[in-house]
């Protein structure tokens, strides 16, 4: 009798924590994002860890890639703001980077002949908008088009924060 008494009252205790929510992602409109081209990264046939020993020495770069381990890279130049100068977006396909459906993905721009990270997230497909904000065109990560929605991405001076 005691011990049934103390999980009930354990169990009050549980349940009067405040339980602190994940922030849901805000979905816009993808007209909102004027035309949207969805990119196709190529797969390169390499693991993150062979790529770590052949690359530059870049602190942001091998710290990624040693992380990743054995997660196969797949990777596209993409000139997100016009200068002339392509981003490399990169995504790590393995068991440590991916979720069910969703894996790590980062876009590095070209800063003094060394790649600086200046986005990272976890998605399937990631698209580019025409819109434009603050030079940089808007990122939609998993757009869904039968609700015509998906999440935003915009430039805020060094690096894509979700709008």
């Amino acid at each position: 009798m005691r011990r049934s008494l103390l999980l009930v009252q354990l169990a009050l205790v549980v349940l009067a924590l405040p339980i602190e929510m994940p922030r849901a992602e805000k979905r816009h409109s993808l007209k909102e994002a004027g035309s949207i081209r969805y990119l196709e990264l190529v797969p390169t046939g390499q693991t993150a860890l062979a790529a770590l020993a052949v690359q530059k020495p870049n602190t942001s770069l091998s710290e990624i890639l040693s992380k990743a381990g054995d997660a196969e890279i797949s990777n596209l130049l993409e000139d997100l703001n016009s200068d002339g100068t392509p981003e490399l977006i990169v995504q790590l396909t393995g068991t440590i980077t991916c979720g069910i459906r969703d894996c790590d993905t980062y876009i590095f721009s070209l800063e003094n002949n060394e790649y600086r990270p200046i986005w990272t997230a976890t998605m399937s497909v990631l698209g580019v908008g025409s819109v434009n904000v603050n030079g940089w065109n808007i990122l939609v990560t998993n757009p869904d088009t039968q609700k015509d929605n998906g999440t935003f991405w915009s430039w805020e001076g060094k690096n894509y924060v979700l709008r």
